[in-house]
């Protein structure tokens, strides 16, 4: 596909795994390669029609349970087109003329994301509708600082001379995929909840993130990792950015990217989101919750 066509592709507002298909063409998933599967992190496009798939491959081998709307964000490598679209760095959704969130010291947070939901705004019952930008560093070290904005005209917007500190190096733009994730999903007969066997006697691992889908989302019930208790009672997940890390060695890693990354290429493409140290298998997942009161409360986990 051309990249005149491919990047107007990435420029709507709404992605759909089929007609991302029927635009680039007929192939067959990686699950026709050699070799064991992992259910991926959802970056891409491919990663989305990779998750349809395995959910087609395993459907009479789980239990679904419920389905819960959920907007995912397929990634694009650079600038957003549109000030206000979800996005990961990159220049903020933020008024000049407004104080910049800082630490209790008074230094600098940098702009790490922002959540459109002027089209999510029906997942939260209407109640939150406006744009949600979050400014902190990669490893949180100095806390996050969250901020509603609504409606900034273009001449009121910050410009890159306006930003007090650097923003991640690697900037990325979503495209909303609206889908559903099943987070009560249990294998059947005694399976496990990790790998299923194929009929080729492969296995596929991660097969939680085929029902539970790992990416950057507005969601109530967005992937958790097992055993971990994200929300206390009262409260619920309002939406989710993960560390970004495209899968190597498949086709079209981000929207408008369409060439494959070979293992050496991935962290000049991936943004980490641990702690300090982190390393390449540092993977974290920062969750913004709203609490019983409906105030905002964030929290950090770490695969």
């Amino acid at each position: 596909m051309d990249q005149v066509s491919f990047s107007s592709f990435a420029r709507k507002t709404m992605f759909s795994p089929q007609e991302w298909m029927n635009r680039v063409g007929d192939f067959q998933p990686i699950a026709t390669e050699p070799g064991d599967l992992f259910a991926p992190y959802l970056t891409g496009p491919y990663d989305a029609f990779f998750a349809c798939y395995l959910r087609e491959l395993l459907h009479d081998r789980v239990s679904l349970g419920e389905a819960v709307p959920s907007d995912l964000f397929v990634l694009s490598i650079g600038e957003s087109p549109s000030r206000r679209a979800t996005k990961i760095g990159g220049l903020p959704y933020f008024p000049h003329d407004e104080p910049w969130p800082t630490t209790v010291d008074g230094r600098p947070l940098p702009f790490l994301a922002q959540f459109d939901f002027a089209e999510s705004a029906d997942l939260t019952a209407g109640v939150f509708s406006n744009v949600l930008l979050l400014f902190a560093d990669l490893d949180l070290r100095e806390g996050l600082a969250m901020r509603w904005v609504k409606d900034v005209p273009a001449d009121r917007l910050v410009n890159a001379d306006d930003l007090p500190v650097g923003s991640p190096s690697r900037t990325f733009y979503g495209t909303r995929w609206r889908t559903v994730n099943y987070p009560d999903w249990e294998p059947l007969n005694g399976e496990s909840w990790t790998d299923f066997e194929l009929e080729d006697s492969r296995r596929l691992y991660n097969i939680y993130f085929a029902f539970e889908l790992l990416g950057m989302q507005i969601s109530r019930r967005p992937f958790t990792p097992p055993g971990c208790r994200v929300v206390n009672e009262g409260e619920h997940i309002l939406c989710m950015l993960p560390a970004i890390v495209p899968t190597p060695n498949q086709p079209y890693p981000f929207l408008n990217h369409a060439a494959e990354l070979a293992m050496e290429q991935i962290e000049g493409y991936s943004l980490p989101l641990a702690p300090l140290p982190h390393d390449a298998d540092s993977f974290g997942l920062l969750y913004i919750i709203v609490t019983s009161d409906g105030s905002l409360r964030w929290a950090f986990h770490q695969l």
